[in-house]
């Protein structure tokens, strides 16, 4: 893998994330989920069924990213939803154990993370403290190991965090407030206490607000045309 042609990348691809979940850039697209609106209507109440299947099967991996997003949307239009939750869980530790993943799965991996607080409720936000909560006391060697993903460990670890933010659960701001007061003596901890205050703003923004009114908008966009292929 291209360590250094992945991390341009990343940071790019970090921005106009962060862009769409701040509506700094409303017109952002919905990655390619390889089915089509039209199916998904038909789908009914088997749309996240489908979508789970197809999430966990490697021949999609070109699509993961895209049915993740739409997954989050489907549990922001309906509520918390344990197997959207079972499933972004095997996802993204599947995954990590792999020696080499494309850059489109990493970012899958991280946007499923950021997700996982709205979208299985209580249970996802122990699973998100439980998740960072490993990343310090292993030295930020969480569920992706060193050397199996060019995502750092560190970086899957502050998604984490902000997924705490986004699911606007008290608990959940609990944990945070407490983690803006501490200074974790563990290397790479790169933009963590960063993550913490950006996440305790979310997190206020969604109690406000609720997470399918705050975040539904800038998930889904204006414009509902295709993205380019990457």
């Amino acid at each position: 893998m291209n360590r250094p042609s992945v991390a341009v990348g990343l940071v790019v691809a970090l921005m106009l994330f962060s862009a769409r979940f701040s509506g700094g850039n409303e017109k952002a697209l919905p990655p390619d989920a390889g089915i089509s609106d039209e199916e998904l209507g038909n789908l009914g109440t088997k749309m996240v069924p489908t979508l789970i299947e197809r999430l966990g099967d490697p021949g999609n991996e070109k699509y993961f990213e895209g049915l993740v997003h739409r997954l989050n949307i489907a549990a922001l239009e309906s509520g918390p939803d344990q197997r959207i939750q079972h499933a972004f869980e095997s996802f993204v530790e599947t995954n990590a154990k792999r020696k080499e993943v494309p850059f489109s799965t990493e970012m899958a991996m991280y946007h499923a993370l950021r997700a996982m607080g709205y979208v299985g409720g209580d249970a996802g936000v122990d699973y998100l403290i439980d998740w960072v909560q490993a990343g310090h006391v292993k030295k930020v060697k969480t569920h992706a190991k060193k050397g199996t993903v060019s995502m750092t460990a560190s970086e899957l670890r502050d998604a984490a965090v902000l997924g705490l933010g986004f699911s606007g659960r008290p608990k959940a701001r609990k944990f945070l407030e407490e983690q803006s007061e501490t200074k974790p003596n563990v290397p790479y901890m790169g933009g963590f206490q960063g993550a913490v205050k950006d996440a305790l703003k979310y997190s206020k923004e969604v109690e406000k607000s609720g997470a399918k009114e705050f975040l539904l908008p800038k998930l889904k966009g204006p414009d509902k045309k295709q993205p380019k292929k990457r």
